[in-house]
């Protein structure tokens, strides 16, 4: 999971603590629903806040978006950006994302998450903003000003919204934030940490959180808290690492389930 246990703690006693800086918002939060709009109402609603810079979400967004495309349309994911402030450019590319979502539609959120995912040669545009890439070195984005920065982002965003106009995409990131995208980001932000979200991805299904908490000791890179009481397994069924086949075992009986109660 991209989090930092220290950082994790601070956020989830924020969030426990001061829950009226979230307010309460006029309608329910919806997320950026996968493949657009659908009017058939889902029988299971997924819900994965992700960074768009996080490897772990580009990881665990392939096994899960593979069931959802077999499993059809009543079963829903929605995504809602939570940019995790140890990523220099993470609101960044969240505002963005809004920006492009707004001006274009939901599926052109989903192409821009793709971009970040699989786009710049195959490999994830992500890895061009990390603060330190696989390799070890830092992005080669990195080290750029946020205006620069922002106009890298903009030629991702004209890739997966052809339509988006220059005029839309200056109202949407104009840098000293006060716009709808810039409110949406922070809005969604606080949203998670409300629900004790203090990584990503962070999954819940039908409202309810799957494990929440990582308590194992699995040797990531970025580390799991060992967990004295727990015994030494690895990760290897954490949710984050399911694939096709293990999130369909486990969404088909809840289909069933549901399906028998209507």
């Amino acid at each position: 999971m991209c989090a930092q246990p220290l950082l994790a703690l601070l956020l989830l006693g924020a969030a426990v603590a001061q829950p009226w800086n979230m307010g309460v918002p006029s309608r329910p939060v919806a997320g950026f629903r996968y493949g657009g709009t659908n009017t058939t109402e889902p029988l299971i609603v997924i819900s994965q806040f992700l960074d768009l810079l996080c490897a772990d979400s580009k990881a665990a967004d392939v096994g899960l978006t593979q069931a959802i495309d077999e499993l059809g349309r009543r079963v829903a994911l929605e995504y809602h950006l939570f940019p995790l402030p140890y990523h220099r450019n993470g609101f960044l590319t969240s505002q963005a994302a809004f920006v492009v979502a707004n001006t274009s539609g939901l599926a052109a959120f989903t192409a821009f998450k793709d971009e970040f995912y699989s786009g710049c040669g195959g490999v994830g545009c992500q890895q061009r903003y990390w603060n330190v890439a696989a390799n070890g070195s830092a992005g080669p984005l990195i080290s750029l000003p946020q205006a620069q920065t922002t106009a890298e982002v903009r030629k991702v965003a004209a890739r997966a919204a052809p339509a988006l106009t220059d005029a839309e995409w200056r109202h949407g990131m104009s840098g000293h934030g006060g716009t709808a995208a810039d409110h949406a980001t922070r809005a969604l932000w606080k949203y998670g940490a409300s629900k004790a979200v203090v990584g990503t991805p962070a999954t819940f299904v039908n409202g309810v959180a799957m494990q929440p908490f990582e308590a194992c000791v699995c040797g990531a890179p970025d580390g799991c808290m060992a967990n004295a009481s727990v015994p030494a397994p690895t990760c290897v069924d954490d949710v984050k690492f399911w694939d096709k086949a293990k999130w369909i075992s486990f969404l088909k009986p809840m289909l069933a389930a549901r399906r028998s109660e209507l």
